[in-house]
């Protein structure tokens, strides 16, 4: 998800351990706020990144060639709410930052959340950068196979226009695919290997 840079985060993990029970009061559930690490803007944190951590990544080729960017990939653990001490599960996230070499700051920032796994620099920009294609499907999706036709007022006819509709739109890519000279699947491998041996002669 794209977020603002103003966004706060933590670069170390919040979940101290809890400080020793007083002889009188109830036991914390959480660490006091005094004791947490000061969280810090993502364009401050993307400053502090190392020249080495960043990386140039290519994520498609478009029409004016191949789409190239610099990037960083960091973890972090989202720090909303923290001085109403909202005790919202602070869990790792990673943080991918985009800052072209001529650019003075950063330009983007996302935030994944992969249940702690480390994405791949790859995976993780193509991921972000999937917004584009994801505008022009909808924009097909309405333009060509009338996705923003329906007029009717209940939720199964809706939802069975909505199916349609995405099912034509399946089958018109994967046959615009299978039809690609350079495609890098063979839609049609499945189908042959299903067909029967020639009868020995």
């Amino acid at each position: 998800m794209q977020v603002e840079p103003s966004t706060v985060v933590w670069t170390t993990d919040p979940n101290l351990p809890l400080p020793p029970p007083k002889k009188t009061g109830r036991p914390r559930k959480y660490p006091p706020l005094s004791a947490l690490p000061r969280p810090e803007s993502l364009e401050k944190v993307a400053q502090q990144v190392p020249g080495k951590a960043w990386r140039t990544v290519t994520w498609r080729e478009g029409s004016r060639g191949a789409q190239r960017s610099r990037f960083a990939l960091l973890p972090v653990w989202a720090a909303h709410d923290w001085r109403e001490q909202a005790h919202s599960p602070r869990v790792q996230e990673w943080l991918l930052v985009e800052w072209p070499k001529e650019e003075k700051q950063p330009t983007k920032y996302w935030m994944i959340l992969l249940g702690g796994q480390a994405p791949g620099w790859r995976q993780a920009v193509r991921a972000a950068k999937a917004r584009w294609r994801v505008e022009q499907d909808y924009r097909e999706l309405k333009g060509e196979l009338g996705l923003d036709h329906y007029e009717g007022r209940q939720w199964l006819g809706w939802h069975h226009h909505v199916c349609l509709v995405t099912m034509a739109y399946a089958f018109l890519r994967s046959e615009q695919a299978r039809l690609k000279k350079n495609f890098w699947c063979d839609l049609d491998a499945a189908a042959r290997s299903e067909e029967p041996a020639d009868a020995p002669g």
